[in-house]
């Protein structure tokens, strides 16, 4: 299990004390428990934070994963700390690009799968007058970036999946995903087909290390927001609104992922109601949740 976090505090680092305060924490599946292939970053100091979840089995979709991370974590350091918004969102396609060439590259002079590949959602957070923030999002696969302010949840990223592509406005296929997040049992799909979409979710259309195509978006961040980063075994196993309820009676960040991971875990083992099968939403999988409030 990997978990970071540091409180806000006069010691603390500088973009702590102007009011960014996290919690991090990526735990391996059950089926591989000595081989997490889900990662993540936090440079606090920086504004940065990143969600990585590989794929390729054996062992590759966590190399992927690694390059990829590092291949982040070095281009940040050449961001300045002042960077504007066209500053840094010029950053985060030359960073995405990057990342996708690296992963591509690994399998030439390493003994893995050729094929191995990795979502990536980061985010940084670009400094305004006073307390203004902006927070740059770009983003490759399933993992995703969600906003809670006043208590309400709002899904930023729409996932990269062949179920999705298969519609044909973004509008229709955020509603999609939206549907997807909130269903929990056989009798809500109106087809079969509509089921058999839901359960081929996973697959994607957009990977690092597949010539990715990043989305990038931007939005301002309110004194208060707590912003989620997670991969699919986060947001796979519970709603939107079990993810909502979790974080909002969180006091802390480390309190939210902490209740994150034991209500996915335990979804991950859930039967349905009459005990005859899994849970729909039921899911063992690597897991990974980095929970950020602003509070200036």
């Amino acid at each position: 299990m990997e978990r970071e976090g540091l409180p806000r505090s006069p010691e603390g680092n500088a973009e702590a004390e102007r009011g960014l305060v996290y919690a991090g924490q990526s735990e391996a599946s059950e089926e591989h428990p000595n081989r997490n292939e889900d990662l993540f970053f936090a440079d606090l100091g920086r504004g940065a934070f990143g969600v990585f979840d590989g794929m390729t089995h054996p062992a590759g979709g966590g190399i992927a994963a690694r390059v990829a991370r590092e291949r982040f974590q070095e281009l940040l350091r050449q961001l300045p700390e002042d960077a504007t918004l066209d500053q840094a969102k010029e950053w985060m396609v030359r960073s995405f690009k990057a990342a996708d060439a690296s992963v591509r590259e690994y399998p030439e002079n390493h003994p893995v799968n050729k094929e191995i590949g990795t979502t990536a959602t980061v985010l940084k957070f670009v400094r305004g007058e006073g307390s203004q923030r902006t927070a740059v999002v770009g983003h490759v696969g399933d993992s995703r970036v969600s906003l809670l302010r006043n208590g309400r949840i709002t899904t930023m990223t729409l996932d990269d999946s062949y179920s999705l592509a298969l519609l044909g406005s973004r509008e229709e296929r955020r509603a999609r995903q939206a549907f997807y997040d909130r269903v929990t049992n056989l009798d809500e799909f109106p087809t079969d087909r509509e089921l058999r979409l839901f359960m081929e979710r996973h697959g994607l259309t957009n990977v690092v290390g597949g010539e990715a195509e990043p989305t990038v978006l931007s939005f301002d961040v309110q004194p208060g927001d707590r912003i989620l980063l997670s991969s699919d075994g986060i947001h796979d196993n519970l709603t939107t609104a079990e993810i909502e309820k979790i974080i909002t009676d969180a006091s802390q960040p480390d309190e939210a992922t902490s209740r994150l991971f034991e209500a996915a875990v335990a979804r991950s083992h859930e039967q349905s109601a009459d005990g005859k099968h899994e849970h729909l939403r039921a899911k063992v999988d690597d897991m990974t949740a980095i929970v950020v409030d602003y509070k200036p």
